[in-house]
């Protein structure tokens, strides 16, 4: 591609065409990534062990429409695990409190 008898100034804008032009090829290839769409509905189904949410599609194959079994929660109320604790609920003063503390302390 390099010519013998171009000027520092066409050389220059030689390679500035061809920056633009590879940065293009890699712009077209980031964006061919093609990514499906999963649409499950509501996640209204819940176990009727361990109360667990799941879609309907998550049920056991094994099972029917009308009376989903889950088998991946707790595998039909085989497995006992202990209820979540209630997440802890932080005011937004509170953190810019604690955040500002944290700027003085080091």
């Amino acid at each position: 591609m390099f010519e013998r008898n171009e000027t520092s100034e066409q050389r220059q804008k030689r390679l500035a065409r061809e920056r633009k032009a590879n940065s293009r090829k890699k712009q077209k290839n980031v964006n061919t990534v093609k990514v499906t769409h999963h649409d499950f509905g509501r996640m209204d189904q819940r176990c009727h062990h361990c109360d667990a949410k799941f879609w309907l599609q998550e049920k056991d194959h094994k099972s029917n429409r009308t009376s989903p079994i889950l088998m991946m929660c707790c595998a039909n109320g085989k497995i006992c695990l202990p209820p979540l604790l209630k997440p802890l609920i932080i005011s937004i003063e509170s953190v810019y409190f604690i955040s500002f503390q944290c700027r003085f302390i080091s």
